[in-house]
């Protein structure tokens, strides 16, 4: 009887018929209540019995044998741990639980996340969401590690494991106090700003490669946090070059007024692993981020 594995073959469904014949005494009724024919429960029985390698009743009888009183907690125990498993999934499945991990450039996470988050909540308010702020390159490296469900970024190199889902074009301009020179201009052009003493930042790393970024290579004050530069910016230091969405809105003392020749722009997207398929908490997210841009893209 042992010619084949213990665990070849043995199914949930026949440990529950095990414990149905256990619970109601009888093969009849175990067959009743779990919607089979008294013969194909009993076959059950005993297909499972021949994986086991030994009998769980006595004959004719639904008595337990010695054997089946020692399989009958762990019987229980794996019944019990696969309806709690499904279960956990099912809700996973259904967004009553979960987790949503979102990577972001902070220009989306303070201008688009609070109100489509506000929205997500309202639809799924048991699910967990994290919002780490980042630039893009580290916003790959947490995508490509799989610490996160998808990162809102520009697009950095073209690895061919991520996919990247355009969501809209952010130019770049020259940012400074309200009382500067160039602050009334319509437009600038990046010739016109080569002298001016500049505040450099994270968001230039988004603009290597362009000839127009050896202006910025000459600054002296460099800040990484957002309210450090609004604060030097304020105070006289320096402009700056952000992307138009950078520009805080609660910003008052500051003005953008957008480059030209060339006009040099940058495309956020959603980055995600090509090889995965987002999670039942992500896609929702992922599909009111893309239907947020096309109304912000009109």
């Amino acid at each position: 009887m042992r010619d084949m594995p213990m665990t070849s073959s043995v199914t949930i469904n026949q440990l529950r018929h095990f414990l149905l014949v256990v619970e109601h005494g009888g093969f009849r009724p175990a067959a009743g209540e779990a919607f089979r024919s008294q013969p194909a429960l009993s076959r059950s029985i005993k297909e499972l019995e021949q994986r086991l390698g030994g009998a769980l009743f006595e004959p004719g009888r639904a008595d337990v044998t010695q054997l089946g009183a020692a399989c009958l907690p762990y019987a229980r125990d794996l019944i019990d741990h696969f309806d709690r498993a499904v279960g956990a999934m099912q809700r996973l499945a259904d967004r009553e639980e979960g987790t949503l991990a979102i990577a972001s450039v902070p220009t989306i996470a303070t201008q688009w996340l609070p109100e489509l988050i506000r929205r997500y909540i309202e639809r799924y308010p048991k699910i967990e969401i994290r919002v780490l702020d980042d630039h893009s390159r580290n916003i790959q490296a947490m995508v490509l590690a799989g610490e996160v469900d998808f990162g809102l970024c520009s697009r950095v190199g073209n690895d061919t494991r991520l996919r990247f889902q355009s969501l809209i074009k952010d130019s770049f301009g020259l940012v400074c106090r309200v009382d500067h020179p160039l602050a009334n201009r319509r437009t600038v052009r990046w010739s016109e700003i080569a002298s001016l003493p500049m505040i450099g930042t994270v968001a230039h790393k988004q603009i290597e490669g362009v000839p127009e970024m050896e202006l910025l290579a000459g600054s002296h004050l460099f800040v990484s946090n957002m309210l450090s530069l609004i604060a030097m910016l304020e105070e006289g230091l320096g402009v700056t070059i952000l992307p138009s969405l950078g520009v805080p809105s609660n910003a008052r003392d500051l003005v953008f007024v957008p480059l030209t020749g060339p006009k040099v722009h940058r495309e956020l997207g959603i980055l995600s692993l090509r090889s995965r398929s987002l999670s039942p908490a992500a896609a929702p997210m992922a599909d009111m981020l893309l239907e947020h841009a096309l109304v912000a893209n009109r």
